[in-house]
């Protein structure tokens, strides 16, 4: 099997070692044994103390059981090579992987325990990040072979047990140590083969999505309109600019409203947050989609929430006040901050309905885990619309997603990064737009919602 990185840490082999020795020398004791008995029989003649039909036969008898004496001696002779090779072999190749996953360590990046490199949490310029990020992929690449090889030995291993055994005649029959050594099924990996194209997209996908949640560095600024303005770049290339505005539809506003437009690492547009205070005190949030599909969230100062989906060319969908959407933890986990969101203040209803605020863009430092409230509304709406109906085209929608939605599990990072237990990630991730595939959530929302 390939081990996480934590199990092969709780992996020692000296077993192997104590185990060949009890193996080897319980194995000779019987062989010498049956030897020995039948040694003496046949010497009872010479020595006059037993001669005739009835010893012939207890010789003959004597003899057999010395044969499976000798049979038992080579299948424990062989098991214990095996297991002293196995020691040498497995030790050898846990020291190689863990060796390069400490080079590796030792530089700007960090190892998962599904053997994931990513970049650590430090603060780099968009152009040391791209350079990083292609120092990663080459890292990686030479780690998955030293992973692999690890699974290989392990088999390796069970394998030749079974050839040792199978060769002395050995047939398994029941759940014993020696089936487990020579028979039984084989534990499955604890994460795909890294160097198989399915594993490969695992890895990538896995790091790609932690590339575009972690900020690498963040520029203030001025935009045209004289309103300051705050880029956050991501490891990945991405970048979210953020606008503290004054005017809305032309005309100037005595409360200010957060904007955010979220860019991909090509650069273009993947959605525009726009979040402000209205007069009677509800706050009024909109998400547009590069699609144009348009999200709108308000909540009043009572906590009462509302929301409504207008998809390009297609009817609006009311969003049910007791939707669960409303609740997800795509919008409120780990204070905010993946979602790029923060919670509303008093009412508890309020805070399942986060909203942009300047808090956000001031807690945005070097290493910090943002996702933005596009994505984090994205996800919440499709594990809504998936678990409110069950019709295939729903599932087929967030397919592509693979273990983006429903993927909290992991902790807050679960939200943007696929994680053990959900199924890997597929095709659809990587076609629809490159590895990063944060901006397709809201290009299919309308499709997952309307269809």
């Amino acid at each position: 099997m390939i081990p996480s990185r934590s199990r092969l840490n709780g992996w020692t082999f000296g077993g192997l070692l104590t185990g060949a020795e009890a193996i080897k020398s319980r194995g000779a004791a019987i062989e010498g044994a049956g030897a020995g008995i039948e040694a003496r029989c046949n010497q009872l003649p010479a020595l006059k103390a037993w001669d005739g039909t009835a010893h012939v036969s207890a010789a003959g008898s004597y003899g057999r059981a010395k044969e499976k004496a000798v049979v038992v001696g080579d299948l424990s002779e062989g098991l214990g090579n095996v297991l002293t090779e196995g020691y040498w072999t497995l030790t050898s190749a846990k020291t190689t992987v863990m060796g390069k996953v400490a080079d590796i360590e030792a530089d700007s990046f960090l190892v998962g325990d599904h053997w994931v490199v990513t970049i650590k949490p430090i603060e780099l310029t968009p152009e040391e990040a791209e350079k990083l990020v292609d120092r990663r992929n080459q890292l990686q690449g030479e780690l998955n072979p030293l992973v692999s090889a690890v699974g290989a030995a392990d088999s390796g291993v069970a394998d030749s047990a079974r050839a040792a055994a199978t060769a002395q005649g050995f047939i398994a029959t029941g759940p014993n140590l020696a089936e487990m050594l020579t028979g039984g099924a084989p534990p499955s990996d604890d994460v795909p083969n890294p160097m198989l194209l399915q594993g490969m997209m695992y890895q990538r996908a896995i790091a790609d999505a932690d590339a575009a949640v972690t900020v690498a560095s963040k520029t203030p600024g001025m935009n045209a309109k004289g309103e300051p303005t705050t880029t956050v770049f991501m490891q990945d290339g991405s970048k979210k600019v953020f606008t503290e505005s004054t005017t809305y539809g032309g005309s100037s506003r005595v409360r200010p409203m957060t904007v955010e437009e979220a860019f991909d690492p090509d650069g273009a547009l993947v959605s525009t947050t726009k979040s402000f205070e209205m007069d009677n005190g509800t706050t009024a949030t909109s998400i547009r989609y590069a699609d144009q599909t348009l999200v709108e969230i308000y909540s009043n100062p009572n906590g009462y929430r509302s929301g409504t989906v207008y998809p390009l060319g297609r009817e609006p969908q009311e969003i049910p006040a007791n939707s669960e959407f409303f609740s997800h933890p795509a919008l409120t986990t780990a204070g905010g901050i993946i979602s790029g969101t923060e919670a509303g203040s008093g009412n508890a209803l309020q805070k399942s309905l986060p909203t942009l605020t300047k808090n956000t863009v001031e807690d945005l430092h070097y290493g910090a885990k943002y996702g933005g409230l596009a994505l984090a509304s994205g996800v919440a709406m499709y594990d809504v619309v998936t678990a409110d109906s069950g019709a295939d085209k729903c599932r087929a929608a967030i397919a592509g997603l693979g273990g983006v939605a429903g993927g909290w599990g992991g902790g807050a990072l679960g939200a943007a990064v696929p994680i053990p237990g959900v199924n890997v990630v597929t095709a659809g991730v990587l076609g629809a737009g490159g590895a990063w595939a944060f901006g397709w959530v809201g290009s299919e929302l309308g499709k997952a919602v309307c269809n």
